[in-house]
């Protein structure tokens, strides 16, 4: 956006040789992710399967060797796919304040987008080992090539027989939705009835622009959860 000139600052100051921003290890039972870990590294350690198949489609290889977690989950562009293995994996952000360094639930600070005070730094990325490890499907829709922006790009895992899912490309923002999940989960009703309950539930309105229309869009996310909900009932 910089080079675009849509973005202007009196000062930058780079964040990527922080020593606690380039960490990418097991700590316990807990993985640890710097927010300036690049892209290419999360598709390269397989770490967290889900976030390595979905960073491998962001963008080329050249590019993600330049991307960072921190900066794809902080950016303008409203896609922010790397958030979506994040959201369904209750991660948990490790912020840098004025007083100290501060842990919180990826929900209780990313609505639409990542919500930091003026002073804040996203520091670090927590994933609990177990999930990392849970039967998981990532599916990406472009218009053209198989890198792009998606019309639809969704990440889900199946949790002790739920399933956890967020979206990309549908909505002006990336998005978890309890509302949607539990239409999903719900046995009483057909699997055609689920994936029609939940699509009424996302939180806007499908959302239409020259990558695709909202019909479209709608189309393509319906079969991509039926075939999400078949691959983990089959499993």
């Amino acid at each position: 956006m910089a080079r675009l000139s849509q973005l202007h600052t009196k000062g930058i100051i780079d964040l990527k040789d922080i020593p606690e921003c380039r960490i990418l290890d097991w700590k316990k039972d807990q993985l640890v992710i710097g927010s300036a870990v690049t892209l290419a590294q999360l598709e390269a350690v397989q770490f967290f399967p889900l976030l390595s198949r979905v960073c491998n489609r962001i963008a080329d290889h050249t590019s993600r060797c330049k991307i960072t977690l921190g900066g794809n989950i902080c950016g303008k562009i409203i896609y922010r796919e790397t958030v979506l293995p994040l959201l369904v994996a209750n991660a948990e952000f490790h912020i840098a304040t004025e007083s100290g360094v501060k842990q919180v639930s990826i929900h209780d600070v990313f609505e639409k987008e990542l919500r930091l005070l003026p002073h804040e730094i996203l520091l670090q990325i927590t994933v609990d080992k177990q999930i990392t490890t849970m039967p998981y499907r990532s599916e990406k829709r472009t218009k053209i090539d198989r890198i792009g922006y998606p019309t639809v790009s969704l990440a889900a895992i199946h949790n002790q027989g739920e399933i956890q899912v967020a979206f990309s490309g549908i909505c002006t923002f990336p998005f978890r939705s309890k509302e949607v999940e539990r239409a999903l989960n719900d046995q009483t009703l057909s699997l055609e009835d689920r994936v029609r309950s939940a699509i009424h539930k996302f939180p806007e309105a499908i959302m239409a622009d020259h990558h695709a229309s909202a019909s479209f869009r709608e189309f393509i996310v319906h079969n991509l959860i039926l075939d999400t909900i078949e691959s983990f009932e089959r499993a």
